[in-house]
């Protein structure tokens, strides 16, 4: 999966809340054999935070300064690996 460009001055030092996350909420990545894993966001987590989450929960997640992208790919290859991420609610 990836995202798209976030504009020059965004860093993984980046906060949430300088991209629009200023409340608190929270997102679920779903993987095929039924495992959930609920990530909460905050204004205050920067890009970096939200990248060692997402590993944190059986992801590749990078964020590319060089093109200001999110980078999220299953860790093994094939359908088994597919997995969902889902927003929690119109913040998420």
């Amino acid at each position: 999966m990836t995202g798209a460009y976030l504009g020059d001055d965004v860093k993984k030092s980046t906060q949430l809340k300088d991209l629009g996350i200023t409340e608190e909420t929270s997102i679920k990545v779903k993987s095929k054999d039924g495992k959930e894993t609920e990530i909460k966001l905050n204004g205050e987590m920067a890009i970096g935070d939200l990248m060692q989450k997402f590993s944190d929960a059986g992801l590749n997640a990078n964020f590319d300064e060089n093109n200001h992208r999110f980078y999220i790919s299953a860790k093994e290859t094939g359908a088994a690996a597919d997995f969902d991420i889902v927003a929690e609610d119109e913040a998420g």
